[in-house]
């Protein structure tokens, strides 16, 4: 189960970059597609490099993607409101939230690699790596929520007073992104498995609700025009996008029956080999050692 959650982590992840990546063929000066651009960019770090660090057996490839997941994760906030800003409230200039909110971000970098946001990397429920909390990681988490939450309120409070299609466009909007921010806030609470034992046997199986958000993204933006991109979004693109996410759903239904029956995965070979290399010398150094000793001894 940990492999098949951790491959629907990464498949979705890759979804998600590839809706915000349609924006910016559109149009890459455009400021609303560049912020779509950005927060889908944060959010597919989080997601990837989580993916990745809970199936590799490898701690220095672990290390390298978590810091790719709390780039990602740290920037998740400061992104959406930013978004929020230029199309949903279609500010002009920067504002004084955004200000805060980029202090903020660039302080909470700089615990991180401090190591006072996250502790080292260990082994959690049957993922192989999972992060550990640190001294400042109650206020990641905090600040993370509070600012969720006031972009919720932007939106609702700018929803009363829209009408029409344009309504339908940001409850559809509203809606993914609820489905979004509440699957993947289920995987914060593995991260207190020491604070109670409870939380170790919780693993985030919220992310699969995570899915919703760039199904109905699409679905906005192909029927309801969202973000005025429908020109580049065609049936054909929304056909290769179902095709990449059925084929994705197969994909890990398919490495979980793998799993199952205790056969190697061809497809993480290249996150694996390292390891597996290292383990059959040790066993061949075995081998050799242990068997003229033994023969020494009869």
């Amino acid at each position: 189960m940990g492999l098949f959650l951790s491959s629907s982590i990464i498949f979705l992840s890759i979804i998600v970059f590839l809706i915000g990546f349609i924006g910016i063929i559109k149009d890459k000066k455009n400021p609303i597609y560049l912020s779509w651009f950005a927060f889908c960019t944060t959010v597919f770090l989080w997601s990837f490099g989580l993916g990745i660090l809970t199936i590799t057996p490898n701690i220095n490839t672990a290390n390298i993607f978590y810091f790719v997941h709390y780039l990602g994760a740290i920037s998740i906030p400061i992104t959406f409101l930013y978004f929020i800003h230029k199309y949903i409230l279609q500010t002009k200039n920067l504002t004084l939230d955004i200000g805060i909110l980029a202090i903020f971000t660039v302080f909470q970098y700089f615990l991180f690699i401090a190591g006072e946001l996250c502790a080292p990397l260990t082994q959690k429920w049957q993922f192989t790596f999972y992060t550990n909390p640190s001294t400042y990681y109650l206020f990641f988490v905090g600040y993370f929520f509070v600012v969720v939450l006031y972009c919720f309120c932007l939106i609702l409070k700018k929803l009363f007073t829209l009408q029409g299609k344009e309504k339908t466009k940001t409850i559809y909007f509203l809606t993914a992104t609820a489905f979004g921010y509440t699957g993947g806030s289920t995987a914060f609470i593995l991260v207190f498995d020491k604070f109670h034992p409870i939380f170790g046997t919780i693993p985030p199986y919220g992310i699969y609700l995570f899915m919703f958000f760039p199904i109905l993204t699409t679905y906005a933006i192909t029927k309801h025009d969202l973000m005025n991109i429908n020109v580049i979004i065609n049936r054909t693109t929304a056909w290769i996008i179902t095709i990449f996410f059925f084929g994705g759903i197969y994909a890990a239904l398919f490495s979980l029956h793998l799993s199952v029956v205790s056969i190697k995965h061809p497809w993480l070979i290249l996150v694996w080999s390292d390891s597996l290399s290292r383990q059959q010398v040790n066993e061949n150094l075995f081998e050799v050692t242990t068997i003229p000793i033994l023969s020494l001894r009869s």
